[in-house]
């Protein structure tokens, strides 16, 4: 929503300009989460769980609950998306 209000509060362009702008930022956040949260199944579960942790939607306690292979997995994907970032939490 912060983006939303940003978005609007800039005034840049005309009021129907910003108003696509919104429509094109809440339209590229719809397909993020249906990333995440869309089509569960077993061979796509690890996937959907980097991309949560890389929205921030997944905290340590929550990550701490699936195996160590898992966490092992999602860490090691996002530091090397990072470039060799040990962060948490951090998006990609």
């Amino acid at each position: 929503m912060q983006e939303v209000e940003e978005l609007i509060s800039l005034g840049q362009g005309t009021a129907h300009e910003r108003y696509l702008q919104v429509y094109e930022l809440l339209k590229n956040r719809d397909k993020e989460l249906a990333r995440a949260f869309d089509d569960f199944r077993r061979s796509t579960a690890v996937m959907q769980l980097i991309i949560m942790r890389s929205m921030r939607l997944l905290s340590d306690e929550d990550l701490a609950g699936f195996s160590e292979q898992t966490q092992a997995q999602i860490r090691g994907f996002l530091s090397v998306a990072r470039g060799g970032s040990d962060e948490s939490n951090e998006s990609i």
